[in-house]
């Protein structure tokens, strides 16, 4: 390992967790005067809307059991956000969708925190920085989610 890599990967480590919880934080101030819905419950929408819709999925991704994640989609089921529709293959998995109510409140919650962002974090960076950040961002997007 050279010098620089194992430099980005302390510095990785280093930032990326902490940034986690920040947007986490932003994300439950933005579902503030939504009691219906709870962080853990917005996470579930967000893996459907990114098209993990199966249940065992969803589960392995949150890091929770398949039946723990089964209640928690039994309740935004139940709430209208979310439906299950048949496949057509396999019968014994059954996907998962956005209701047109959930992909609204979802998009509401999103676009709130995307305003806190803007508003709250950005104006710190200046213009060149922030060309920076978009492009680095890329570049973490391609080392870690293609």
């Amino acid at each position: 390992m050279s010098a620089i890599s194992g430099e980005l990967s302390k510095k990785i480590l280093e930032v990326v967790p902490p940034c986690m919880e920040r947007l986490r934080e932003e994300l439950r101030s933005s579902c503030g005067n939504i009691s219906e819905l709870s962080v853990p419950q917005l996470r579930v929408l967000g893996c459907i809307k990114r098209d993990l819709v199966l249940v065992g999925d969803i589960a392995k991704h949150q890091g929770v059991s398949q039946p723990a994640m089964s209640k928690m989609v039994d309740v935004l089921v139940d709430k209208g956000y979310v439906e299950r529709f048949e496949p057509k293959k396999d019968r014994r998995q059954v996907p998962l969708r956005l209701t047109k109510r959930g992909s609204t409140l979802y998009a509401k919650i999103w676009q709130s925190a995307e305003v806190k962002i803007v508003e709250s974090h950005l104006p710190k960076l200046s213009h060149e920085e922030q060309l920076s950040l978009l492009k680095a961002l890329d570049l973490l997007k391609t080392l870690f989610l293609t």
